[in-house]
């Protein structure tokens, strides 16, 4: 099973890693979110984070999200979540799997 940071960099997508998590920025959430699901990966969930100037990281546990395969939100309630955001939550960790 490959997870988060494998796929990414296997699909080449932009992100980083900070603190033990894989993190990708707001303004390529929408691309990698559609990835995920047209790649067919089993999304878990997420959570949103603050990234600071001096690379330390903060979670907000508000906006953190996990799902059951029977509770998964369809793409376009996955965006509708992800649209209403703070602004200062500037990254998020997708977290999804892939069977290979």
């Amino acid at each position: 099973m490959k997870r988060t940071r494998q796929l990414l960099e296997e699909w080449q997508f932009p992100h980083i890693a900070v603190g033990g998590v894989t993190l990708v920025r707001r303004a390529d959430w929408e691309l990698c979110a559609h990835r995920i699901f047209r790649e067919g990966c089993a999304l878990h969930g997420y959570e949103m984070f603050i990234l600071f100037e001096d690379g330390r990281i903060q979670p907000d546990m508000d906006w953190s999200a996990s799902w059951s395969p029977r509770t998964l939100p369809t793409l376009e309630e996955f965006f509708a979540q992800l649209s209403e955001a703070p602004r200062e939550l500037s990254h998020v960790e997708f977290v999804f799997s892939k069977n290979c």
